[in-house]
């Protein structure tokens, strides 16, 4: 999309960030993993800023989101992310929140970044069923405990959502901004978790996710 300032700051195998923009996603074999500093964070007690995935027919990516929580312990707090990654197994109906913790998803890039075996991230879709952000690695479990603490472990929350300007604390993390038209829209179906590992045209990830449904 137009507006997209450069593409999305990716990592090597060591969390060293890569200056090679053409590197290929270490989940299908290359070089390049999503960063650690791209984990979510609270800001206050009702306001989080983070990253997500969306569908890979949807061209926005770079583009910032601010979702309102409508179900769950979570309902009426609000957080902004930056879709910086797509994935093939997202729906139309989700945004797949970056989260180390959530499950690693479609493709496996996180065991060989961090060099652990896939046990250590729970199941596939969703990850560990309580809180065992210690056992992940350290770079990693400030993020993980995002998901235990500001989110109090909801699962799959409903969000309304409008396009917003990037804040630059996203910004600085991603390297990359981009604006949609501004616009809302309410999304009440149930969701589902389907954690992904992008297409090259956007970051490529080493960190385990977990989603809300969203309508882009």
């Amino acid at each position: 999309m137009s507006g997209i300032t450069s593409a999305v700051n990716t990592c090597d195998i060591s969390d060293s960030p890569l200056a090679d923009a053409s590197a290929q996603s270490g989940c299908t074999g290359g070089t390049a993993y999503m960063c650690s500093d791209q984990s979510p964070w609270s800001i206050n007690d009702d306001l989080a800023y983070g990253f997500a995935a969306v569908s890979a027919s949807n061209p926005n990516c770079s583009s910032c989101y601010q979702l309102t929580f409508t179900s769950t312990v979570l309902s009426g707090k609000k957080m902004i992310v930056q879709a910086t990654n797509t994935g093939d197994d997202v729906s139309s109906t989700q945004f797949d929140l970056a989260i180390p913790g959530g499950g690693f998803g479609q493709y496996d890039g996180c065991s060989t970044e961090w060099e652990t075996t896939s046990a250590v991230w729970g199941a596939r879709y969703g990850g560990p069923s309580s809180n065992t952000c210690s056992s992940l690695p350290s770079a990693l479990q400030p993020g993980c405990g995002f998901r235990w603490d500001w989110m109090q472990g909801a699962d799959n929350p409903t969000v309304d959502w409008e396009v917003v300007t990037c804040p630059a604390e996203l910004v600085g993390r991603s390297g990359c901004s981009g604006l949609l038209s501004s616009r809302t829209r309410t999304f009440t179906q149930s969701p589902h978790l389907f954690p992904t590992c992008p297409s090259r045209q956007q970051a490529a990830r080493g960190i385990p996710n977990r989603e809300a449904d969203h309508q882009p």
